[in-house]
């Protein structure tokens, strides 16, 4: 079983399209799945567009009744996928906003079917690009995940900060129990480097897959705010960088 992971704020115009080419991809694949959505507060008809797409697609939503931010909606995602899933199952996290291709889904399976734990989807990894991304955006990604990448080395790894990740739910869970599920603590958009650095202790086996990350097929404009999530990234990095022996 594949469990497909989808934070969701504000993205009725998006949605139901991803929601699409999500099932194409999988049922063309016979890929057993289901679609986790967590609706983030959002104040325009992404959940009733969602509830819609529910009844001719195996989707389940969970919906914030007020915006809690993104170190929440991967919380509950993560809880509610280890509480459901069987250890080989598989995890699958991508953004809801259209710029993820989920074609690359089978390629990450593919991968977690060869042994490795963690596939992370890579616009750093060779074939991958950045497409549209604003200047300062672009800046900012670049510089910080190489300073996560000179500070928390894995081998291979070059994409530390991204949300399109696939997970072996085994190691996953047993990555939350080692850390007395506290693996994930950040509130903003650092939260899936924490993750990464976290991992990085156990140690997991992880590589990536290229991505062509389609900031220009976006559909509303970007939540993440640069300041604070630069700060946020900075804070992790404190909280981690004299714990980087392995467990």
């Amino acid at each position: 079983m594949i469990y497909v992971l989808l934070p969701v704020y504000n993205e009725e115009d998006v949605i139901e399209a991803l929601l699409d080419r999500v099932q194409k991809v999988l049922e063309e694949a016979s890929f057993e799945y289901k679609i986790v959505a967590v609706n983030d507060g959002s104040s325009d008809k992404t959940a009733e567009v969602i509830r819609s797409c529910a009844s001719r697609m195996p989707v389940h939503l969970i919906d914030f009744e007020r915006n809690r931010g993104v170190g929440d909606v991967f919380r509950e995602g993560f809880k509610y996928v280890l509480d459901t899933a069987n250890d080989k199952d598989i995890m699958v996290s991508m953004d809801a906003d259209n710029t993820h291709d989920p074609r690359l889904i089978k390629f990450m399976v593919n991968r977690l079917d060869e042994g490795y734990e963690v596939v992370i989807a890579s616009c750093f990894a060779p074939g991958g690009m950045l497409i549209g991304v604003p200047a300062l955006r672009y800046v900012c990604t670049v510089a910080c995940n190489l300073l996560y990448r000179i500070l928390f080395p894995v081998r291979g790894i070059k994409e530390y900060t991204g949300f399109y990740r696939g997970y072996n739910v085994g190691a996953l869970r047993q990555s939350v129990k080692r850390f007395d599920g506290r693996l994930l603590e950040s509130n903003g958009f650092a939260v899936m480097a924490e993750c990464l650095v976290k991992l990085r202790r156990m140690p997991l086996f992880m590589t990536e897959v290229p991505l062509i990350l389609r900031y220009d097929h976006k559909g509303e404009k970007s939540k993440l705010k640069v300041i604070p999530t630069i700060k946020e990234h900075f804070r992790v990095i404190w909280d981690n960088v004299f714990k980087r022996h392995i467990l």
